[in-house]
This record gives C-alpha cells, sequence and structure tokens, in this order.
C-alpha cells in the first residue's frame, strides 16, 4: 500500500517538474549566439525590454511549432494504432471498432470472413452460426478478455468471436 502511495506521489511531483524542466529547455538569444554574432546581427542596439520581448517572441513560436508536431506525431501514433488494432501483436489502446460491412450480409457459419468498409479483414474463429439478411450493416468489434475480439452486428444481440486478418 505504501508503495502505491510512493508511485502515485512521485508521478504527481513528475507530472508538475515536466514542464518546468522543459520551460528551462529556451536559450536566450545572448546564450546562443557568440558575443560576435550577437553584436553582428545589430543585437546588442536593442534596449533590454526589446531584446526581451525579441527573446518571448522567438520562444512563442518554438512553443507552436513544438505543440503543432506534438499532434502531428499524436495523429500519427493514432493512426499507426489503427492500422495494427487487432492483430495479435498489438498492445496499444483498445477500443471498439465501429464500421460496416459493404454490401449484402447473410450472417456467419464458422470460419466466416468479414470485409471491413474501413479495409479490414477480420476472420470468425468460432464455429457458431448467425443468420440474417441485410445491407450494409454497421458492425462494432469490441475487445474482450486475454486478446479475444468479438464482432457484434448493429440491432442484434449475437456476436462472434474473430481475429484480425488483414
Amino acid at each position: 500500500m505504501r508503495r502505491i502511495a510512493l508511485a502515485a506521489t512521485l508521478a504527481a511531483c513528475l507530472a508538475l517538474v515536466a514542464p518546468l524542466a522543459c520551460a528551462q529547455q529556451f536559450s536566450t538569444l545572448e546564450e546562443r549566439m557568440s558575443s560576435a554574432d550577437f553584436k553582428a546581427a545589430g543585437l546588442d542596439k536593442l534596449t533590454p525590454e526589446q531584446l526581451a520581448r525579441l527573446n518571448a517572441f522567438i520562444r512563442s513560436e518554438v512553443d507552436k511549432r513544438t505543440a503543432v508536431a506534438r499532434e502531428e506525431g499524436m495523429r500519427q501514433q493514432d493512426q499507426n494504432d489503427a492500422e495494427k488494432m487487432g492483430f495479435r501483436t498489438y498492445h496499444g489502446d483498445l477500443s471498439s471498432i465501429v464500421s460496416s460491412i459493404d454490401g449484402d450480409f447473410h450472417g456467419w457459419d464458422g470460419g466466416t470472413t468479414f470485409t471491413l468498409a474501413n479495409g479490414q479483414v477480420w476472420h470468425q474463429v468460432d464455429g457458431d452460426v448467425f443468420a440474417v439478411r441485410l445491407k450494409n450493416p454497421g458492425v462494432t468489434i469490441s475487445p474482450g478478455l486475454m486478446g479475444t475480439w468479438y464482432l457484434k452486428v448493429e440491432g442484434y444481440g449475437s456476436s462472434t468471436k474473430v481475429e484480425r486478418v488483414k
């Protein structure tokens, strides 16, 4: 119990200190440039207030670009996760997958392959049978225990165990 409390306290401290550490990584122009380059650029003629505003502007631009790059990286990670979700080797986010099956759908009868509108292909691994006639049905594939996934047709209570093949 004490270890959990200690770990939680440590995590909270790190969450508070991390932004401060990032904030301290910014170097001003005076720190980054040699005094010769600083003078050659004419920056030595700026008042301390002007130099402070220029440094603040640069810091703001760096922060904006860093945020954009971080967001793009997160979007790319989300896309990578979506492409890998459902495979046995995937250990990331376990959100349900909502899509549809294009065209006529007649249920499953053991070993049925399902091609979703999002391009994913899933294969039934159970031998159960579900007979229905639908056009473009909505489906949800949800994670179960121990890496299993279940496909359920929208509006029906039946589901079947599936694994992703593509």
